[in-house]
């Protein structure tokens, strides 16, 4: 099995959604995303409002577009590359990440235009225990890389089936999509660790980013080519629940 389906394998069995009341798991059956998702609707901003420093609402006129076409050219000259997703707390951003990678993984989103997908959590940099698990030259060359393996191989039985040489990353930049979780959860967070992350995040060339949108800064939010306002399941979609 060569890397890339390793890669889809993991992501194949990481498609069950984490119980939304702690402490009933045996009470409330375990949901898969096939479950919680028939359709997403996303809204583009265009004609950004980034006047002020931050800011608590998204403004500006917005579009319906179906989650396969997100990184399409629709309004801008060019296809973007850096998509921002913003929403509050409580509406599904996790779920939606997760919801792509298994999507991508199954050949059902974005199968000819990224050959490798990893899902990051940002909010593991707040834990020290996973660095425990790389030689410190490992994490000085990409630390970023390092956090991406730890995060596949959480929940394997074994990490000799993927190794963090194995991975591949800039060297086909192109081809590779980082799903970026939480920025909210680490925005705070501003030198060490934090501040090389970030520098290795945009050594990559297509990224999707999730925050509340509170925390993004005019200085953040111009990185990225394409805001979207997550809505969460649409009617269709609650009624399936």
């Amino acid at each position: 099995m060569d890397f890339q389906e390793k890669l889809k394998a993991v992501y194949r069995k990481q498609n069950k959604i984490a119980p939304l009341i702690e402490g009933l798991e045996e009470e409330i059956p375990q949901q898969t995303l096939d479950d919680y998702y028939v359709k997403l609707n996303i809204i583009i901003k265009q004609n950004d409002d980034k006047k002020q420093g931050n800011y608590e609402k998204i403004s500006g006129k917005k579009q319906e577009v179906e989650i396969t076409n997100i990184f399409d050219q629709i309004t801008s000259k060019t296809e973007p590359r850096r998509l921002l997703i913003l929403r509050g707390a409580g509406v599904g951003k996790s779920t939606l990440m997760q919801f792509m990678a298994d999507r991508w993984s199954r050949g059902d989103l974005w199968a000819e235009k990224f050959d490798y997908v990893y899902r990051i959590t940002l909010k593991a940099l707040l834990n020290e225990e996973w660095k425990e698990n790389y030689e410190m030259k490992d994490r000085k060359a990409d630390t970023l890389k390092c956090l991406a393996h730890y995060q596949l191989v959480a929940g394997l039985d074994s990490t000799e089936e993927f190794k963090l040489e194995d991975m591949v990353w800039l060297e086909k930049k192109e081809k590779v999509l980082l799903l970026l979780d939480g920025y909210d959860e680490v925005a705070h967070e501003r030198d060490g660790i934090y501040k090389d992350v970030f520098t290795k995040i945009f050594q990559h060339e297509n990224l999707i980013l999730t925050s509340r949108p509170n925390a993004i800064h005019k200085e953040m939010a111009e990185k990225f080519g394409r805001e979207i306002e997550n809505t969460g399941l649409d009617h269709d979609g609650i009624n399936h629940i």
